[in-house]
């Protein structure tokens, strides 16, 4: 799968709709190198996963306090502004891959073979990845936040 979203359609197509609520519209795609090296591929309820390419087939809508969380650190000077966009005051939040891979491998837990751990890996690695403030512990907070049942891989 080689066709990714540039940067313009990508910010077109992600967006806030209430106060941590956020949501995509269908075709929305990214790259995670993170996911990539777990070797998942897969067709799910409104999406698909093959080598780091997730692709969304419906509109998906998420909660994420962390991406809230971005606007506070640009604010405080902590964080340099997003990428731009339309949609977002301080620009699309840098954490926007990490929150929404979480989101869709916790939604799809029983049909992935995947821990709760490397869930919690595949977070902090895309928050480093942009260099994301305090992304350790950010990524220890959203993986300690996992939930514990419903695993297929514990």
């Amino acid at each position: 799968m080689e066709s990714h979203l540039n940067s313009s359609q990508e910010l077109s197509l992600l967006q806030p709709v209430g106060f941590c609520q956020y949501v995509t519209s269908d075709g929305f795609a990214l790259h995670s190198p993170a996911l990539a090296s777990l070797n998942l591929s897969g067709e799910y309820q409104g999406c698909r996963i093959e080598k780091g390419d997730v692709t969304l087939t419906d509109s998906f809508r998420w909660v994420s306090p962390m991406m809230q969380f971005h606007n506070v650190l640009v604010f405080l000077g902590i964080s340099p502004l997003g990428k731009s966009s339309l949609h977002f005051l301080y620009g699309e939040p840098w954490c926007y891959k990490a929150c929404l891979v979480r989101r869709l491998l916790v939604d799809h837990r029983a049909e992935i073979a995947i821990s709760r751990r490397q869930v919690a890996t595949v977070v902090v690695e895309e928050l480093q990845a942009v260099s994301y403030p305090l992304a350790r512990v950010l990524g220890f907070v959203a993986g300690a936040l996992l939930p514990r049942r419903g695993w297929q891989v514990t």
